[in-house]
């Protein structure tokens, strides 16, 4: 016999039993008679006959005082019926002094007592055994009604079902019942034909195995309860086995540990969770962070190996760096990342910092002293206290031999640079001031007779305008103009087209020495922008 829970409170206005209920069938499942089986004295075919015993239980605090039972046992040739006839059921009941009797569907216990106290923890057992099962397979409520003391009353169905005659799901077994953290085991059966079955374990989707008799089951993590259902028409039978992991992966809704918790392997926690902890200390290795680590109160301490972040570090209020911290070679009070972003907030360094990679900074960057830079990428911007620095990209097709001509649209500066790069290089680079016709001009080239880098700038107002040449006589050399922007406004000079030249410009001077000439010629005088 196997345990049937399948239960149901009373009907709308009726109060619910005190008792808590549950069914044993014997068969199990029930199956139907054969055709052509009556119930009656001497049949031709006998039909089949089920029994069913109930098992009441008092699990509430108070005890129950029990004067009346009842079950109501569908009978006739319907679906949803039991019996063919419920004349020769045998009925009894584990309560002494109880009596059974019979009218019609309803089979009742009372007692010639005024109740029977049920207390709290105790229970009772009845039975109907003998009952004739009709030919039509299907599922059938039983109707359990309880009196009281008095007139008070409650009730409850109970669900079972009626099955083929044939049918069977029985054998329901795995191979190993205790396997390693990762195993597998393999579940086998017998069924009938014409049985839909389906499987159910751990959390997992219904897995349909109609027509099967095997399923193998890998990397099973956790005890499991397998579940096989077996169903025919609208009636189901359940059969269930335990497998046993040793070492299980272990999964729970609150986990508390008043000492050591020791992880052998990783610690994840789900994305949108969070870890709290009073105190985070690695044993002499790495603690690696592959997302945010948001510091709300206190301080993240590490050790003389420091902390190594892969995302982003987000620091809501200052971060401090501890001028004695020499821990990396970068100097005592250095703070050294490949790339800092920096939102409107503050970070302050007691000595430096050293960025390797970009510092963007959206807030802005202010340098109450001084700023050194070997560059300046296209777009970026320095404010200064009078005036805004921006870099801009370099001048491009510049043609050797002829002016290029542009006007600046701000104040600003224009140098240009030769850098040579093998001996025996002889070069020129030249910038005019044209605005009012004078030519102010930096000659930059290295000494003949060695490799070399020179450079010369000169000073634009607003709205002047100014010529580039170059020319290359002999060498690898690489010849470049720059523009930088002071003030508001477009900061890219307009180009004007190109011109022409005067011959003498361009004269052969190949032999001229250049190694009395200066390698980094100053700003011309009279041309610099106000400030």
């Amino acid at each position: 016999m196997t345990i049937i829970n399948t239960t149901q409170a009373g009907p709308d206005g009726e109060e619910p039993a005190l008792l808590e209920y549950r069914l044993f069938t014997d068969p199990h499942p029930i199956r139907v008679s054969p055709q052509g089986a009556e119930e009656g004295e001497n049949p031709e075919i006998d039909p089949a006959r089920a029994q069913l015993m109930f098992v009441a239980s008092n699990n509430g605090r108070d005890p129950v005082r029990l004067r009346k039972l009842s079950v109501e046992i569908p009978t006739g040739e319907l679906a949803a019926q039991l019996a063919l006839s419920l004349e020769r059921a045998e009925s009894t009941i584990s309560l002494k002094g109880w009596t059974a009797s019979r009218s019609g569907e309803v089979i009742e216990f009372t007692t010639t007592d005024p109740y029977t106290e049920i207390a709290p923890g105790q229970g009772l057992t009845f039975q109907i055994s003998e009952i004739p099962v009709n030919h039509e397979v299907g599922a059938v409520e039983l109707r359990i009604t309880e009196g009281y003391e008095g007139t008070g009353r409650g009730s409850l169905s109970i669900f079972t079902g009626k099955f083929p005659q044939d049918f069977y799901l029985d054998g329901f077994s795995a191979d190993k019942y205790e396997i390693d953290n990762g195993g597998k085991v393999i579940l086998t059966w017998k069924r009938s034909e014409g049985v839909t079955t389906t499987l159910l374990y751990g959390g997992n989707p219904p897995e349909d195995v109609t027509g099967q008799e095997r399923k193998e089951i890998k990397d099973l993590k956790t005890t499991t309860t397998f579940y096989l259902i077996g169903q025919v028409g609208d009636v189901q039978i359940m059969r269930s086995v335990l497998v046993t992991v040793l070492n299980p992966d272990l999964v729970v809704n609150k986990l508390t540990v008043n000492d050591t918790l020791d992880a052998k392997g990783d610690v994840v926690i789900a994305n949108g969770k969070k870890l709290k902890t009073n105190d985070i200390a690695g044993n002499g290795s790495r603690i690696e962070v592959h997302n945010t680590i948001a510091q709300l109160e206190g301080l993240i301490r590490t050790g003389p190996e420091g902390i190594e972040v892969n995302g982003p570090l987000d620091v809501g209020g200052y971060l401090t760096v501890d001028p004695s911290n020499d821990a990396h070679g970068t100097g005592p009070g250095r703070f050294q990342v490949g790339n800092l972003i920096v939102r409107p907030g503050d970070v302050l360094l007691k000595d430096g910092i050293r960025v390797t990679g970009e510092l963007e900074a959206q807030g802005g960057a202010t340098v109450k002293k001084s700023l050194s830079l070997d560059s300046m990428s296209e777009g970026t911007s320095l404010m200064g206290s009078k005036h805004n620095l921006t870099a801009r990209h370099p001048f491009s097709g510049m043609n050797e031999g002829t002016m290029h001509k542009y006007r600046a649209n701000t104040d600003g500066y224009v140098y240009a640079t030769i850098r040579a790069e093998s001996h025996g290089t002889v070069a020129r680079a030249n910038i005019y001031n044209l605005s009012n016709s004078l030519t102010v001009g930096a000659l930059v080239d290295p000494a003949s007779n060695s490799p070399d880098r020179s450079s010369a700038v000169i000073g634009l107002k607003k709205g002047q305008e100014f010529g580039l040449t170059r020319a290359i006589w002999r060498g690898s050399v690489y010849i470049y103009f720059r523009w930088v922007s002071i003030g508001p406004g477009a900061p890219a000079p307009s180009s004007l087209g190109t011109g022409s030249v005067s011959a003498e410009e361009f004269t052969e001077i190949a032999e001229t020495d250049f190694s009395s000439a200066p390698k980094d010629a100053p700003i011309a005088e009279g041309v610099m922008a106000d400030g």
